[in-house]
């Protein structure tokens, strides 16, 4: 695996680029000149990061507990998406995946994918068009309500 910058100039490149409006552009010519994964040096320890559908998949669906998220990852997904899955750690997270499998058969996703492209069409709309700060919390929160109201009863909220 390729080692990458240090993890406090990635900090430091991640602000002064999100400031400027162009944070996934600096995150993307990351991705570019490092690779698909690579690793970057923290005071005491490495940080993976990838963008790579296999590694993503082997992290998350076969050995998620063999590692864990960083503080600050968990912070900007709190901040994000409020806490849930995408924040939860050891047993609270193997509860969560628990309790939402059974949402992810063949036949779920199958029956969700038109309604989840749909709504994204939607949430794609309410964004605003103009360089102005967004909420994504909030409008993650009315994607996620419109989905799951439309995949339960048939008629969204």
């Amino acid at each position: 695996m390729r080692h990458g910058p240090c993890f406090s100039d990635i900090i430091a490149e991640s602000i002064y680029y999100g400031l400027k409006g162009e944070f996934f552009e600096y995150s993307h010519c990351r991705f570019e000149k490092y690779g698909f994964t690579f690793a970057s040096r923290h005071i005491t320890s490495d940080s993976l990061h990838t963008n790579d559908p296999q590694n993503i998949k082997e992290i998350f669906a076969v050995s998620f507990k063999d590692y864990h998220l960083s503080r600050y990852r968990v912070m900007a997904m709190n901040r994000l998406f409020g806490g849930g899955i995408f924040t939860k750690k050891g047993t609270e997270l193997k509860d969560c995946r628990a309790r939402i499998r059974p949402c992810f058969s063949r036949r779920n996703i199958e029956k969700m994918m038109p309604i989840l492209e749909f709504y994204f069409e939607i949430l794609l709309q309410r964004m605003p068009t103009k360089n102005v700060v967004v909420d994504f919390q909030s409008l993650f929160l009315v994607y996620t309500l419109d989905t799951s109201t439309e995949f339960f009863f048939g008629t969204f909220a």
